[in-house]
């Protein structure tokens, strides 16, 4: 309940002093309700495609200590994976409709963007913990359009890691994994 009164609170705000009510009433654009767990995910690609120029703030304004314990990112690790396929089924639909805005090569960025929030998460439910691993597990199955996308491929446990999730599935590339990770 919290978080839904915060994250109403932020598209209140959005409305309210960020983004012209009358451009956003234009393009339709929300926060989607079923993705609560980062702020500006995927609001800042629809807001992309609908934008004729953006002004990049080059401010850091919250560092989050992401995978690390008492991360904000951490809390509900197994829901980030429920809006994960949310955005995948959501951003599916409007490719396939017939007024799509977005070029292929649009949408290309867009699902590698996509992916790219995907794995920091998928790396996270990667612990020791069985009942964390079994809580992300059919979460990371929902989201297996993008095991083969995104630029997490520097580390050479991350490069594993992707390799056992596509050729093993996620019980077993998650409990492999957590075997790498210290207590």
């Amino acid at each position: 309940a919290r978080v839904a009164r915060l994250y109403a609170a932020g598209h209140w705000a959005v409305w309210r002093f960020c983004i012209d009510r009358e451009f956003l009433v234009k393009y339709n654009l929300l926060f989607w309700n079923e993705v609560r767990w980062a702020e500006d995910y995927p609001f800042d690609l629809v807001l992309a495609g609908a934008c004729p120029k953006l002004y990049y703030l080059d401010v850091e304004l919250v560092v989050y200590r992401a995978n690390r314990v008492g991360s904000l990112l951490n809390a509900g690790l197994a829901k980030h994976f429920a809006g994960i396929a949310a955005v995948i089924h959501r951003f599916e639909k409007m490719f396939a409709a017939p007024d799509c805005p977005w070029t292929p090569a649009e949408q290309a960025e867009i699902w590698r963007r996509t992916a790219n929030v995907f794995w920091p998460q998928a790396r996270g439910a990667a612990c020791r913990d069985a009942e964390v691993r079994a809580a992300c597990a059919p979460g990371l199955t929902a989201c297996k359009a993008l095991w083969k996308l995104g630029d997490e491929n520097t580390r050479p446990d991350w490069k594993l890691f992707a390799f056992l999730l596509n050729h093993f599935g996620p019980r077993f590339a998650l409990w492999a994994a957590g075997l790498l990770k210290r207590k």
